[in-house]
């Protein structure tokens, strides 16, 4: 890490395609961070070891893509209650030493609908079809 005051990533398995280490440091530069973001290719069974690195190399955070979200909600020191509740984690933050596992999932879904599509979804009958982190999400837990 050498220098810099942050590092964090995306981790998942294929990971070359993914724009947010492209996103990710163009925010740091406008606001002035010395942080750098990388990407982490890691295959179904490799979450043990990424948490190892991510406490090796202080890496302050990581976005979790396929396949990696419920291996590591098993996986980390602390879940939030969104992610406790899916059993799937989308971010990891270090923090003191701890990994805390943490969702948007859920929550992403129901706001792109709503402020997207003008869609509220509170008291309405749906039908979600895929079984990832935002389909296992409801509103009544929200």
């Amino acid at each position: 890490m050498s220098g810099l005051d942050g590092l964090v990533g995306v981790a998942g398995h294929p990971i070359d395609h993914s724009l947010s280490p492209v996103l990710h440091e163009a925010a740091f530069a406008a606001l002035g961070l010395d942080w750098e973001s990388r990407r982490f290719d890691v295959e179904r069974g490799g979450g043990a070891a990424l948490l190892e690195t991510m406490r090796n190399l202080r890496i302050r955070g990581l976005s979790i893509t396929m396949p990696l979200k419920e291996e590591l909600a098993a996986l980390v020191d602390d879940l939030d209650p969104q992610a406790e509740l899916l059993g799937s984690v989308n971010c990891l933050v270090l923090e003191d030493g701890r990994i805390e596992g943490c969702s948007t999932d859920g929550l992403g879904l129901l706001d792109a609908l709503r402020h997207a599509q003008g869609f509220e979804v509170a008291a309405k009958h749906v039908l979600i079809v895929g079984a990832g982190g935002a389909a296992r999400a409801d509103d009544e837990h929200m």
